[in-house]
């Protein structure tokens, strides 16, 4: 099953409320009507960039695997590093 189609706004009824062009997606809650809102922007800006976010990360991913492999896997810790928390990344947002 795929999940309501993308881009999500705030609602413009209450301050509280994801909804996409189909109607509500989600009620946010919160201790104050601050932190609601704060809840409801995160969720919208989150859901909205993660197409994207994953897309980047792939590509760079690719290229570090790229660029190690052109260094004959020489340790960089770093580079090493960076391709352990992409590869974490892109795990977590696909659900594996």
């Amino acid at each position: 099953m795929e999940h309501t189609p993308t881009p999500w706004k705030i609602s413009t009824i209450t301050a509280d409320e994801v909804s996409s062009e189909k109607g509500v997606v989600c009620e946010c809650f919160g201790v104050t009507q601050e932190e609601e809102f704060a809840n409801a922007a995160f969720i919208v800006r989150a859901c909205n960039a993660h197409d994207e976010l994953v897309e980047a990360c792939k590509i760079s991913l690719a290229r570090l695997l790229a660029i190690d492999e052109v260094l004959n896997n020489q340790n960089n810790g770093r580079r090493n590093h960076a391709i352990y928390l992409l590869s974490q990344a892109i795990a977590k947002a696909e659900g594996k």
